[in-house]
Parts: structure tokens; sequence; C-alpha cells
């Protein structure tokens, strides 16, 4: 199946194929390949996590040719499963940069699909020259026009029809990466082996953050806890909140409920391919890190995932899920909930939020003007919604969240969260047009609190390249949103806050840029003067630990995006870079005082001098101050980038000074 082939099918995807079903992961395994001696060879997977009914896919990753060949590509076993026959292809183009172009297909005609985690084909490498590149796994190429390159189709056998399976990416590196934060942050667990997909919830006195873990030697994952005080600092350890030998417990969600927090996961077999009977369960865990028993959520047939969680904050939480009890063959997931009490207890039988022909996945919820605010992506080409009170009654019906856009689009991975006045939902959406092109952008939409919209929905990221794995939450003044950005290279987390009206607070900013991958963020914060952002972090080169950062400042306030940082002739900094200290000048044209805050690059506030007099200099009025590179509590501060925030009472802005280790 030449690259013309290939570009063929994904030209016919972007025409004919529905748009539809649920997440995915599409990943390079491992994350990090370390630098090797000319001549050396390697192999890399690529891998899929958590399909549903997966009959077609192809991908199209870059490489460096100068760097390395390619040796060897060759399918994995993920699609072969259950004796099913596959038609594998593949093309090598040594362009620049170069490129792998394979797929495969499973069975022929009306196949059924599969499900699960596994190995979607593997490739080996020699080494050329030293260097470093990223394994990129592009959704899009242009060639005349735009092309849908890597992609997922499922197969619905009722109605013999293909649809797309919208899905992200989470790319590999090959070689040495050593850019990384220039700040402290928290490492909350690097056990053996891997843990991902964080979550996060605020207590009284302290968070619990919660993941799926597999530092077991056995190959199932489990949750794992860890309670963080507002300062930052870990109590006790790590602990298991579940533990069982034969199956596997992902994807956790968790609230807090006025005395417990609640968790729920997905439970399957440890291998997640042995069966599709994946189900729905929860435990509480006490102020002091006590799981309870576990209790089932739901024991449907066939596949339950994507579980979120509410508290109404007085004893009720709402469970919400994607649900295929219909059977995989049909490949129409819908949305359900239940509610549950303090321990867990079911207080009413799991019920229809949306069960709408095509599919409905990804849900999300939260609590908010008493009554719960359930959003979702449907047919994965808008983003809906649906209030449901804490009896588990609808009261009200879906509506339209997202605006209808030109070109073709996919809506996905909807997140929301409520200020107290309305909600702000998150989403990335993925757009193509066949002339001007591809873009995955972070977008949003202010709803009020009795579901109209509030104006348009808005961009919250464009940058050019890949942004996806949106997170929202509440800090008490304004909105925060978390995602995961590929500006650098490699996946980054990234940052904007915004007020309840959908004004910017500044401009987005880098929360987290280890070395290597960081991914999957979540947040929370105690609506006073503590934020928790964490994500999972490949920084350590052997496995995704997980990291967190703690402030009341995430962010840098500012008032123009395209404002130059170097120049201001209402400031001056001299010496700029400096080592030990700088005089900082504001211009002034009166006796009244002066203001300097200076915040690293992560938007921490870690300096401020106030009331600064103005001096009289010939015909010239100035305030100075000298900063001693030093924060407010006296501590050295490390090398790098600093912004200073000045406000005197003609002017007030921002320039950019540069720390010299």
């Amino acid at each position: 199946m030449k690259t013309k082939f290939l570009l063929k099918i994904a030209l016919f995807a972007l025409m004919y194929a529905g748009l539809a079903k649920g997440q995915t992961v599409m990943f390079i395994d491992p994350p990090v390949v370390p630098a090797m001696a000319p001549g050396d060879t390697f192999w890399i997977s690529l891998n899929i996590a958590d399909v549903v009914n997966l009959q077609t896919w192809q991908a199209y990753i870059t490489f460096n040719p100068q760097i390395c060949t390619v040796l060897v590509v060759t399918e994995g076993p993920f699609l072969k499963r259950g004796g099913a026959s596959t038609s594998f292809q593949k093309d090598i183009v040594y362009s620049n940069p170069a490129h792998i172009l394979c797929g495969s297909v499973r069975g022929f005609g009306n196949y059924p699909g599969t499900w699960g985690s596994g190995t979607l084909a593997r490739m080996k490498f020699k080494v050329k020259s030293s260097g470093s590149f990223v394994f990129n796994i592009e959704r899009f190429s242009r060639q005349n026009y735009y092309h849908e390159e890597s992609f997922l189709w499922g197969n619905d056998t009722i109605r013999t029809e293909f649809y797309s399976i919208p899905f992200l990416t989470v790319d590999g590196y090959y070689g040495l990466q050593s850019v990384g934060n220039s700040r402290t942050e928290i490492l909350i667990s690097n056990a053996p082996n891997h843990q991902e997909v964080p979550a996060v919830a605020w207590a009284d006195t302290q968070y619990l953050a919660v993941w799926q873990d597999k530092r077991s030697v056995t190959p199932q994952y489990d949750v794992y806890g860890q309670r963080i005080s507002r300062s930052g600092t870990l109590c006790d350890t790590n602990f298991a909140i579940t533990n069982t030998m034969s199956f596997s417990e992902t994807s956790p969600s968790i609230c807090w409920n006025d005395s417990v927090w609640m968790v729920v996961y997905k439970w399957s077999y440890s291998q997640d391919t042995i069966s599709d009977d994946h189900n729905l369960y929860c435990k509480f865990i006490t102020a002091n890190g006590s799981p309870g028993t576990q209790r089932t959520i739901c024991r449907a047939p066939s596949i339950q995932r994507m579980p979120a969680i509410a508290s109404n904050g007085g004893g009720r939480q709402l469970v919400v899920w994607e649900d295929y009890r219909k059977g995989q063959a049909s490949g129409d997931a819908d949305i359900f909930g239940k509610i549950i009490n303090r321990s867990g207890d079911s207080l009413t039988q799991s019920f229809v939020i949306c069960n709408d022909s095509n599919c409905q996945f990804s849900p999300h919820v939260v609590w908010g003007d008493n009554k719960f605010l359930v959003v979702w992506s449907d047919n994965a080409s808008e983003i809906y919604g649906r209030f449901v009170d804490s009896l588990g009654n609808t009261i009200s019906s879906k509506f339209l969240i997202s605006s209808s856009g030109t070109g073709t689009m996919w809506k996905i991975f909807p997140r929301v969260a409520f200020s107290g006045n309305n909600f702000l939902v998150v989403w990335c959406q993925e757009y193509v047009d066949i002339i001007h092109g591809y873009y995955s952008d972070i977008y949003g939409q202010c709803v009020s609190l009795d579901g109209a919209l509030l104006d348009s929905s808005f961009s919250i990221c464009n940058e050019e390249h890949y942004q996806t794995a949106a997170n929202i939450f509440w800090n008490g003044t304004e909105y925060v949103v978390l995602w995961q950005d590929e500006r650098n290279g490699c996946a980054d987390i990234y940052g904007q806050r915004i007020c309840a009206d959908g004004t910017f607070i500044g401009t987005n900013f880098s929360i987290a840029s280890s070395p290597y991958n960081q991914i999957f963020p979540a947040g929370a914060s105690d609506h006073s003067n503590s934020i928790l952002a964490i994500w999972a972090d490949y920084r350590n080169s052997q496995n995704y630990d997980i990291w967190g950062y703690i402030g009341s400042e995430i962010g840098i306030r500012s008032e123009n995006k395209n404002q130059d940082l170097t120049a201001n002739p209402a400031i001056a900094v001299h010496p700029n870079p400096f080592s030990k200290t700088t005089e900082i000048q504001l211009m002034v044209n009166n006796l009244l005082p002066s203001i300097v805050r200076i915040y690293d690059v992560t938007g921490r506030l870690v300096r401020e001098f106030d009331h600064l007099s103005p001096k009289l200099c010939g015909i010239s009025t100035f305030s100075s101050v000298v900063w001693d590179g030093k924060d407010n509590t006296g501590k050295e501060l490390p090398g790098g980038i600093y912004f200073i925030y000045f406000e005197t009472p003609e002017a007030k802005g921002r320039i950019k000074a540069v720390k010299i280790q």
C-alpha cells in the first residue's frame, strides 16, 4: 500500500466517513530512546491505548534522516487479535523530515473491530550520526492540499459503515534533551514503571492527587493517591486506593463531598483485551487517607469507560460515563449517569443522559447553581450539555454549546468548571480546511446558569502546533485552563487564566517544560491563595512520574500580547542581563509612589517593591530600586528569564530581565 494509495484512503475518510466515537491515545513507545553511537540499532513501537471497535488505522511518523535510517517496519499483533487476517502496508519517504506512512485493515468487508490497548506497528532504526529529534505523529500533511494522514476507523457492522474514531497523540524522542524549568516543582510519585492520567481535588485543608499506577510487578494498573498540603508538602507517602492482583483499575476521577473524597475508576482484566467486560467502581477516601470499601457504579454489558464525578457538597455525587451497553458492533456509545452517596452506595439506578443516534463520548460534569451540568462530545462534531438535579432527574433538554464553523471539525474531550455566576466549557478543536490547513486548538464557551450561550465560542490557544487534553478549574477569582502543548517539540503543559466573563488575564504561559514529555494536566484550588497543577512527566527518561507545581500565582499578568518586552520608555533595567544585582529605574512626572513586582516564567510572584518614592535628578523625576536577584524570603533565585511588572501614576507594563547564574 504505497503513499498514493494510503492518501487515497485518507481522503475518502474526510469525504465520506462520519465523525464519532470515544477518546483514545496513539503513542510512541518507549517515549525516549537514549542517544546511541553510529551503527547502533533500536526499535520503537506505535501503540494504541483504550480504543473501542478499531477496524482500520493509519499513522504518519516523521523522523530526522540525517540521524537515523529505517531498517524494518512491521505490523504489531493488536489488529490481528482473535485470529483476524489483516492487510498491512507501509511506505518510507526520505525527505526532510523523512516519514513512515503505515496502516492496516482488519478482516475484509463488514468485519468487526477490536478493543483495548496494544501494539499497532514496530519499527527498527539504525543510527547514522549524533543528534536528537522528535518522532512526531502527524495528523495531516500537505501535498497540493491537506490530507488526513493519521487516523482510526471503527466499523458499524449493523449499519455497514465506517466511522472515524477521534484520538490524541503522544510523540516520542530520540537523543538527549536538557532544557527545563528553573523553578521548584513537587515530585509526587516516582515509583517504578509508569504513573499516568492524574486527577486532583481540594478538601478543607489539603489536596488529594490520584492516578493510575503500574508499580506492581504484575501487569495490572492500580489507582494510587497522595495527600498534599496547601503549601505543597506531601502528607505521608503514596498509598494504594485499589490493589487487585488479576485486574486493572484506570482512568480515575475524584471529587470532595464535605467529609470524604470519592474516587471513581474503570475496572477491567489486567490485559484489557481479554474481555470487553469493562466496568466502573468507586471508593471513598477519608481525610487521613484511608480508603473505604469498593462499591459498584455500573456493570452493564460490554464497555463502560471515561468516568467523571462531581459533588453537590451535601452528600450526593453524580458519576457520568461513556457507555457501550448496546454492543460494540453498532459503535453507538451513550452518556449515562448515577447518583451516589458519601459511601459510594447507589441512590438511583443508572439513567440515560443522552442516547441519541451516532455516538456521545468523553463526558464531564460540574455542580453549580443547585444542579449538575453534564457536557460531552456529540458525534465528535459538536459539544452538548444537559442539566441534571441531585435526585438524578434530567431537568433540561440537551443544548448545543460549541459553535458550528466552516471546514471539517472535530470538537472533542470537553471539560467544564463553575465560577459561581456561570460555567466555562473548554475542548480540543481539530480543524482542517482542504486549502488553508490543519489546526489543533483549545476553545472555550461561557454558559449562563440556564444554559444560554454568553457570546460566541472563543480560542484559548491557537498556537500553530498541536494542543490537546484540556482541563479546567475555578481558583476562586478566575478560571484556569491547562492543556498539553507541542509548541516546543515535545509535549509541555501550558495554561491560561480567564475571568468569569471570558476575558483573558495575560497570555498563555508555561507550567511545565522539563525534558521530554509532560502530559495529561489536571488542577485544583482552595479558592483562596493556593493552586495545584499536576501532570504525568517523563523528565527522568525512564518512566512517567507524577509531578506538580503549587502557587498562588499561575500565569503572567500582561496587558498586551504583542508588547515589546525588551524596551519600554517608562522603565530602564541596568545591567540586563545581570548576575548579582540590577537597578530598576521608573521614569515619572510627579511625586506619587510607584510599584514593582517581579514574576518568574510560570507567573509566580517572586519579589515585590511597593511605595517607591520618586527622586529629582536635574529636570527629571524617577523612582529606582536595586534588585539583588533574591525572592521575598531572601532566597537566591536561579538563573533564567524574569518579568518585571511596573505601575507608575502615568504608565504601567512589563519588561523582560535575564538573570545569569
